[in-house]
């Protein structure tokens, strides 16, 4: 299985149990029309293979007057990049239902060589429609279907989504499951509660809930990208800082264990904004 980058799809993960069905807005828990939300976040993050810099990457989003945009950014580092450019770019922009993102318009390029590709999704409420370029030399066996697209959001709300609701419900620390349609492939993201710990990061210290994420096929994949027998076991891990005042808790470390070593993505500094104010790194201690 090819691996994608996986804090923008956080698809490097597999499922564990028998399927079930992914939460969304309208099964989880009513909250207030007043849903504490961060004004803005902004994070830095750094990527590691067997302990060796491979990835810089960078999410941020605004939420005001009950819409929302965000974009996030990733790229080779360290000696990787002697060897491998590249770098992805996403935004997207769309409304808030609740503490859920409702995605608008997905953009997403992807520049690796002589692959380079976008792709744009636009969810017009009646379909969800991606325009590709170049396009797949496949759909995936069977592609998704108009009603699986429907009941998905893009991959960077996803984490959004994700960030947005760790910590919210008091039965669900991980919160509930992410629903995805990256253009082609239709996933989910099931949420497993792990633990709670103390964090010691460049980033962030203080308490963190640890999530294992299980990446689960549903449609568009090829026979060829689907996940093998030891990574539908191997969930990725999450920790998500334990910071519910300032509405959301943001994902401070990935974890994966690969076959040859452990990659991982932690958090370099983290700025959340909440009305007139800003909290760094320094105030999440």
């Amino acid at each position: 299985m090819r691996h994608k980058p996986f804090l923008l799809a956080l698809a490097s993960a597999a499922m564990l149990a028998a399927p079930q069905q992914a939460k969304t807005a309208d099964d989880a828990p009513q909250a207030s029309s007043e849903t504490l939300l961060p004004r803005a976040i902004d994070a830095q993050y750094s990527g590691y293979l067997l302990g060796i810099k491979v990835l810089n990457a960078s999410l941020d989003a605004r939420l005001s007057g009950g819409e929302y945009e965000s974009d996030a950014l990733f790229e080779t580092a360290g000696l990787v990049r002697w060897f491998k450019k590249a770098e992805i770019e996403a935004e997207v922009e769309g409304e808030m239902d609740r503490s859920y993102p409702k995605p608008k318009n997905y953009r997403h390029m992807n520049a690796a060589g002589s692959k380079d590709r976008t792709i744009e999704i636009t969810f017009t409420g009646d379909d969800v429609i991606s325009d590709v370029n170049p396009r797949f030399g496949s759909m995936g066996q069977p592609p998704a279907t108009r009603e699986e697209r429907l009941e998905a959001v893009d991959a960077l709300s996803a984490i959004l989504q994700m960030a947005l609701n760790a910590n919210r419900h008091a039965d669900r620390p991980c919160g509930y499951d992410a629903r995805v349609f990256d253009g082609k492939q239709r996933y989910d993201l099931r949420m497993i509660y792990e633990g709670d710990y103390e964090a010691k990061l460049k980033g962030y210290k203080g308490p963190v809930t640890s999530c294992n994420v299980y990446y689960i096929p549903v449609s568009g994949f090829d026979p060829e990208d689907l996940p093998d027998e030891d990574m539908e076991n191997t969930p990725l891990r999450v920790w998500f800082a334990d910071t519910p005042s300032y509405g959301v808790s943001m994902p401070v470390r990935f974890e994966l264990q690969l076959d040859f070593g452990k990659a991982v993505i932690e958090i370099r500094d983290l700025d959340i904004a909440m009305g007139d104010s800003l909290a760094g790194a320094d105030a999440l201690d």
